[in-house]
């Protein structure tokens, strides 16, 4: 791999990239290139690196479910205690709430159908409704003059 990279422009305005200077007669720049990093041991043809990696991997991998386990045991622990302190607390013949039960009127009956509305329960009072006004049409005996 070159270490000096050398550019100019060509008398068309095309810029060139050489390892190799250009001719003399054209102006150019140097480009001064980093060394190579070294090449890398192939850490997969050594067993050993391989098997250090996995059981560096393998035992961080248990450090981390110990402290998670750790953790939640201490969350239960906690728990435990507030539920216990809050049993304590609480008077016996305080009332407690409890949901009500659902009680139907009446045994569940299959719809009719959408053009049939159901009967009104016993207790609910009726339902007075306004009479709709019906259109009112011209008697067949009198003409309309416009």
């Amino acid at each position: 791999m070159a270490e000096s990279v050398y550019t100019w422009r060509d008398a068309d305005g095309g810029m060139h990239y050489s390892d190799t200077p250009p001719p003399a007669q054209l102006d150019y720049q140097t480009v001064e290139l980093p060394p190579p990093p070294p090449p890398q041991p192939a850490a997969a043809g050594d067993y050993r690196a391989v098997l250090d990696v996995a059981e560096r991997l393998q035992a961080s991998r248990l450090e981390r479910e110990r402290l998670r386990l750790e953790r939640e045991q201490a969350a239960v622990e906690a728990l435990q205690t507030r539920q216990a302190t809050a049993h304590e607390d609480e008077d016996d013949d305080a009332p407690r709430y409890s949901a009500p039960w659902l009680v139907f009127p009446h045994p569940l009956r299959p719809h009719p159908g959408p053009h049939v509305r159901p009967p009104p329960h016993p207790d609910q009072p009726p339902v007075r409704r306004a009479p709709v006004p019906r259109p009112k049409t011209p008697s067949p005996t009198r003409a309309i003059v416009d």
